[in-house]
């Protein structure tokens, strides 16, 4: 997961901000380090089409109001919460199947 530094200010994060934060984990924990990601940018709002009756896509949406809107996800604390459930049930998963990781 990002650093609490990423993901606890109200400012809106750049790719720039992403790279740094990456660099900064390979540096700690090794370029081979395994994660899981997602990553959403304006392109993902933006892509998001509206249709007419007739299937014909008639808006897209702007890149201010995108921009907006994927600045105003970090809010979300229901996002990480999830996530965070999400490691501690792997976590139980794992250490029932295999009982060297749970001693």
């Amino acid at each position: 997961m990002l650093t609490l530094s990423l993901l606890a200010t109200n400012m809106k994060k750049t790719l720039k901000d992403l790279l740094t934060e990456v660099k900064s984990l390979i540096k700690e924990q090794g370029e081979d380090s395994v994660v899981s990601y997602w990553i959403y940018t304006k392109k993902d709002v933006m892509g998001i089409e509206i249709y007419d009756e007739e299937g014909n896509p008639t808006i897209h949406y702007p890149e201010n109001l995108a921009n907006e809107v994927i600045a105003k996800l970090q809010n979300y604390r229901t996002i990480s919460d999830h996530i965070s459930d999400c490691i501690d049930m792997e976590i139980g998963y794992q250490t029932e199947d295999n009982e060297e990781i749970a001693e």
